[in-house]
């Protein structure tokens, strides 16, 4: 059986700046910490909405897929929807779920940041006409460093974005599809690598940063490799993917 594969949810980190002086539309006229201070610490997002372009390629037994998607997450106050296009050589395939996530971000003082997010998701995928019951459950864990960006001519000021370096990349997703009249594929995704500076990165326009909130936009890329191990039908098997990805998300972090 051709093997269903759910394109990977950019997950989108969240940074901060500060200054006395106002940044972004949304910060605070006067604030007695410096934009580094109100960036540093631990934090939660309430809100969240990604979009992104995926590539994903896939090998098992002897065999590689392409295919490519578009995706949107949405979530707020932990509750989400999720939906996706998969187009696999012409063979069309659609997602829908909705569930809770969960996403932190600590910054350090000294530039180093990590984060995780969690996500569990039910819904269904729809391929041919036929629609299977679907569901997710993932952990992702990164970490690199995190510094401000200089001001750029009108477009903005000094310390108003952030660039997000992702240095290490950790993760699990664990996807049955509950098959109709045949049972359960169920697909586990591993992802452990350590990444060169620059591969993986996402930049933070500051929109309002104030003592115990953060608003931002923003996008990034990310590329991460992935094994992959499969059992349906009583048969077992295995695999390696590569996923490479480009997104754009808004976001609201709060402490």
């Amino acid at each position: 059986m051709k093997k269903l594969i759910i394109s990977a949810i950019a997950i989108i980190v969240v940074a901060t700046t500060f200054t006395a002086c106002k940044k972004g539309s949304g910060d605070p006229g006067l604030s007695l910490k410096s934009r580094k201070g109100r960036v540093t610490g631990e934090w939660k997002a309430t809100k969240i909405e990604v979009k992104s372009n995926s590539n994903n390629t896939y090998s098992s037994g002897g065999n590689s897929d392409n295919m490519s998607s578009n995706s949107t997450m949405k979530a707020e106050n932990g509750t989400a929807t999720y939906s996706s296009t998969e187009n696999d050589n012409g063979d069309i395939t659609t997602v829908n779920l909705t569930g809770t996530v969960e996403y932190t971000i600590t910054f350090e003082k000294d530039g180093s940041y990590k984060a995780k997010f969690t996500r569990n998701l039910n819904g269904t995928t729809v391929n041919s006409g036929n629609s299977i019951n679907t569901k997710v459950n993932s952990t992702e864990e990164t970490t690199g460093g995190w510094n401000f960006i200089g001001g750029q001519e009108k477009d903005y000021k000094n310390k108003e974005r952030i660039l997000l370096n992702i240095l290490t990349i950790k993760g699990s997703t664990t996807t049955d599809y509950d098959i109709p009249g045949t049972g359960v594929y169920s697909s586990k995704s591993e992802t452990d690598e350590t990444t060169s500076s620059g591969e993986n990165t996402e930049i933070w326009v500051l929109t309002s940063l104030k003592n115990k909130s953060i608003e931002a936009t923003g996008s990034g890329k990310s590329t991460y490799k992935y094994t992959d191990s499969y059992s349906y039908m009583g048969n077992n098997g295995s695999g390696t993917g590569n996923n490479t990805s480009d997104f754009t998300f808004t976001i609201t972090l709060e402490q």
